[in-house]
C-alpha cells in the first residue's frame, strides 16, 4: 500500500525509460483500483484514444493495438518512484506479500501481488527515470490510498476490500475504479460514498439521478461558493473524482454557500496543471461542463483556449465512450455552446474527433 505525495500516477509499459514507449498518465486512485487515464504517449502505429475512464481500459486499448490481445497490465507496466526507505522498494518488507489473482478473459488467471502493509510509506511517482528511485512493477504499489483519506481508517478500509476480495480482478470487474474522500469517518465512507457503476455513472439515490459523471468535466462557481480560484486553474475545467452524500443538519434552511446534500471531490485537469490537492464542492457550486465553456471561452488567455479545447475533445470522447453511436461530435457540441462563433481550428499535431 502507498501514499501517493503527487495527484498523478505515471505507468510506463514495459521495458520502461524509452522515449517512444507507451506513457500512461492516472489522475484517480481507489485502493485496489485505478481511474481515469490519459495516454501521453504512443508509437505512432498505436492507435488509441487520449482519454480513458479507467487504466483498465486504457491499457487493454494499447495491448490491443500492439499485439491484438489482452494482457496483465499490472505486471506490464511499471512505475518510476522514489520514497524513503533505506533499500529497494522492492526488497522492503511487506513487499508483494498479497496475492491477487488476474483473470484473463474469462480464462487464464495470472497470479499478481500487492503490498497492503506498507500503510505508511509515502511515494513520489516520476515521469522519467531521474536516477533519484527505482523502477517498480505498477502491481506492488497496490493498494493505491486515495488522496485526503484519513490515515485511521486506511488498515480497516483495506482489510474489509480484502475481506470482500476485492484484490482479486478480471477484466470483467476491472472498470470499476473511482476517488473517494477519506474527510470523513469510515461509518459514513462505507453507507453514504457514492461509488460508480460499471459503466461510470454515480447510482440513482433519492431524489434524481446524480448528473455528474465520476471522470467527467465541470466548472467551479468560486463567487458562490465564496473563495477565490487558485491561481493556474483560473477559467479552467475540473475533473470529477467522486461524489459523497452527505447529512445536513436538522431545523436549518440550506443557502446556496451551504454544503448541498452530494459534495464533489474534484482534481485538476489539463496537462498545464500543477500538482495541487483535490478539492471538496458542493453540488451547487458547480457548473456543467457546457454551461460554463462559453464564460470561461470569452475570460480565458491564449494558451487557458488551447486548453479548454482539449477539454471539450476529451469531454467528447468520454461521452462517447459511454453512449456509443448517440454523442454528436466537436462541432456540434461547440455550436449548441457558442452559437455563430467559429470553431477554432486543431492545434498542430492534433485533430478533434468529428
Amino acid at each position: 500500500m502507498v501514499r501517493l505525495t503527487t495527484s498523478v500516477l505515471f505507468l510506463h509499459l514495459s521495458p520502461p525509460g524509452r522515449e517512444d514507449g507507451v506513457l500512461l498518465r492516472c489522475v484517480m486512485f481507489d485502493w485496489f483500483r485505478l481511474g481515469a487515464t490519459e495516454v501521453v504517449r504512443a508509437p505512432a502505429a498505436v492507435k488509441v484514444r487520449r482519454y480513458y475512464s479507467t487504466f483498465p481500459e486504457a491499457a487493454s486499448a494499447v495491448a490491443v493495438a500492439l499485439s491484438g490481445r489482452r494482457s496483465c497490465y499490472w505486471k506490464e507496466y511499471m512505475v518510476y518512484v522514489r520514497c524513503d526507505l533505506p533499500q529497494p522498494f522492492t526488497s522492503a518488507p511487506g513487499c508483494g506479500t498479497l496475492q491477487c489473482d488476474f483473470c484473463l478473459d474469462g480464462q487464464s488467471m495470472i497470479a499478481t501481488h500487492a503490498s497492503p502493509s506498507l500503510a505508511a510509506l509515502e511515494v513520489t511517482s516520476l515521469s522519467s527515470d531521474d536516477g533519484s528511485g527505482e523502477w517498480v512493477e505498477a502491481g506492488l504499489l497496490r493498494p493505491f490510498v486515495p488522496r485526503g483519506t484519513a490515515p485511521a481508517i486506511v488498515a480497516r478500509r483495506v482489510a474489509d476490500d480484502i475481506s470482500k476480495r476485492k484484490h482479486h480482478m478480471s477484466h470483467s470487474n476491472a472498470g470499476s475504479a473511482h476517488s473517494s474522500s477519506g474527510s470523513t469517518s469510515a461509518a459514513s465512507s462505507s453507507s453514504a460514498s457514492a461509488a460508480s457503476t460499471a459503466d461510470g455513472r454515480l447510482p440513482v439515490r433519492p431524489g434524481g439521478r446524480v448528473r455528474f459523471r465520476v471522470g467527467g468535466l465541470v466548472f467551479v462557481d468560486w463567487h458562490r461558493r465564496g473563495t477565490g480560484a487558485p491561481a493556474p486553474r483560473h477559467n479552467l475545467p475540473w475533473q470529477v473524482a467522486a461524489a459523497e452524500y452527505v447529512r445536513m443538519p436538522a431545523g436549518r434552511t440550506e443557502r446556496r454557500t451551504e454544503r448541498s446534500p452530494l459534495d464533489v471531490t474534484l482534481t485538476p485537469w489539463g496537462a498545464a496543471r500543477r500538482e495541487e490537492d483535490s478539492i471538496v464542492v458542493p453540488r451547487g457550486c458547480l457548473v456543467k461542463f457546457e454551461g460554463g465553456f462559453a464564460t470561461a471561452w470569452h475570460a480565458a488567455r491564449p494558451e487557458q483556449r488551447e486548453l479548454l479545447m482539449r477539454a471539450l475533445e476529451y469531454e467528447v470522447q468520454l461521452k462517447r465512450h459511454h453512449r456509443p453511436g448517440s454523442c454528436p461530435g466537436v462541432e456540434k457540441i461547440w455550436a449548441s455552446m457558442m452559437g455563430d462563433e467559429p470553431l477554432p481550428p486543431p492545434a498542430p499535431g492534433t485533430e478533434p474527433p468529428t
